[in-house]
């Protein structure tokens, strides 16, 4: 018999398969103490009838759900469907969502309970005395409903304190990566080669960007960022690469440079004892040409670069960033010198945005020696500045809950308007090259690229594009042979 069933929902997802690293945490610190844990990765809705074969087989004592604010309507539908199969099965949700929106227990019926904080401890409590049928009250970080078995029922609500105290860091460091591998090998276009092994060391970030759920996940937990030693660090690594085999990392830390001293011991270490090729996250005033000089010696195949905005005002008044275009060019650069690929990650349809204002991203982007550009749709997470600003102006668009997060636009904003955002965040890449070939032959491309000519310019790219490809195609045929005699 399985202890808990997670259940991983990514029917919004904006990205490849992913490991949610805080439910392989939980599972992993769940299996420390003798419990067993399963996984349902929810890629589409319509794995429903596979998510209730799994629950049936599994007959756990917990379904325990993870889900990004965009797919909580799907969660919804999902936990109903398991209430109707398994009345007396206990479901609870925990994750940054219901951290930031614990009410959100009224909306769901079918759930008994939201985790608000770290879930490592509290979950083991709610297991154990769920095995032992204990009484659930003052279980501290979860919310429970009292529903008496009625689905939709009134219910009461024990409101206990957030889970805000961490514990040993090193203790609870661990990530049960096979848990989803082995759910990932059930989806055709899943591919193990191209999985990278995903760990995060520090949670959360100090700095107070409006669009960012760290701001407000630290109104809730406090401003203290809980980070493992080097020495637990560089086992966890080492272990987890042995167990997967998979041949890349990638540090999902916010901010891998944050702890200036951490960094440069655990990236010293890493060069010596694992060595095996990563991606992390900087902040581009972050680091100096000495830790870019570490991370190229350590083996970092890529780094990830916020940029967000090239408009200073959207950049810096309206997200809060705190960076100057200066800053991030300089970022940049030192990556290049260090010679690390560098991957610079965009933001477009921030409120106030207006499509020339984009383009001061675009050709910020021209300026930087990037391997690539990410451009993300603005989505406004709860609790986030930027949210209730949304939330107090009437910008939020039905079009919010069970939208593709960051793929496609959720606000009403005329002045970027939707059908403008879906061009410009399709044509950004031809823009940035078009920039880039603008300032490098004035002459011979005179055209400026304003919010007037970019369609048409962005037109005359993909054509270029077309006719390069079917002439390279052509050049690459293989002829017929003549016959000989």
């Amino acid at each position: 018999m399985t202890d808990i069933v997670f259940v991983y929902n990514d029917v919004t997802a904006h990205t490849r398969y992913t490991c949610g690293l805080g439910v392989a945490s939980i599972a992993s610190h769940l299996a420390s103490h003798g419990l067993t844990s399963e996984l349902v990765y929810y890629r589409r809705e319509s794995d429903l009838p596979y998510a209730l074969d799994r629950v049936r087989r599994a007959d756990p004592c917990l379904v325990g759900f993870y889900s990004p604010s965009s797919g909580f309507p799907a969660l919804q539908r999902l936990s109903m469907a398991i209430r109707r199969q398994a009345p007396g099965l206990f479901q609870a949700c925990g994750g940054p969502h219901v951290t930031l929106r614990p009410e959100s227990l009224f909306e769901a019926p079918s759930l008994d309970a939201v985790c608000i904080g770290y879930g490592e401890r509290p979950l083991l409590e709610l297991v154990q005395r769920l095995r032992a049928g204990r009484d659930l009250a003052g279980i501290e970080g979860f919310w429970v409903a009292r529903r008496d078995g009625q689905i939709g029922a009134g219910a009461t609500i024990e409101r206990n304190p957030p889970s805000v105290t961490f514990g040993d860091a090193d203790e609870l460091l661990g990530f049960d990566h096979g848990l989803f591998l082995r759910e990932f090998a059930r989806f055709p276009d899943f591919s193990r080669e191209r999985q990278r092994l995903e760990i995060i060391f520090a949670r959360g970030c100090s700095y107070r960007c409006a669009f960012c759920s760290n701001v407000a996940l630290r109104k809730v937990m406090g401003p203290h960022i809980p980070r493992p030693s080097v020495e637990a660090s560089i086992r966890v690594v080492k272990e987890s690469h042995a167990a997967t085999g998979l041949t890349r990392v990638a540090f999902h830390d916010d901010n891998f440079t944050l702890d200036r001293e951490w960094f440069r011991s655990f990236v010293a270490r890493y060069a010596d004892e694992v060595r095996v090729p990563f991606s992390c996250n900087l902040r581009a005033d972050g680091f100096d040409a000495q830790d870019a000089r570490l991370l190229a010696e350590a083996g970092a195949e890529r780094i990830y670069v916020g940029v967000e905005s090239g408009n200073a005002h959207i950049r810096n008044d309206v997200m809060r960033k705190g960076v100057s275009d200066e800053a991030i060019v300089r970022g940049f650069k030192l990556l290049e010198n260090a010679g690390i690929p560098a991957v610079s990650q965009n933001i477009i349809g921030t409120p106030g945005e207006t499509p020339a204002m984009f383009l001061d991203t675009v050709r910020l982007n021209a300026r930087l020696a990037t391997r690539g550009a990410i451009i993300s749709v603005f989505y406004p997470y709860p609790g986030t500045e930027l949210a209730e600003y949304c939330d107090a102006h009437g910008l939020l668009s039905r079009r919010l809950r069970g939208s593709r997060e960051r793929n496609e636009d959720v606000l009403c904003t005329p002045q970027f308007p939707p059908a403008r955002i879906g061009f410009y965040r399709r044509s950004f890449a031809l823009l940035i090259r078009y920039e880039r070939l603008h300032r490098a032959h004035p002459v011979l491309l005179p055209v400026p690229l304003t919010p007037r000519t970019a369609a048409p310019i962005a037109r005359a790219m993909r054509l270029h594009r077309r006719t390069i490809g079917r002439l390279r195609a052509k050049r690459v045929q293989p002829t017929l042979a003549t016959p000989s005699g």
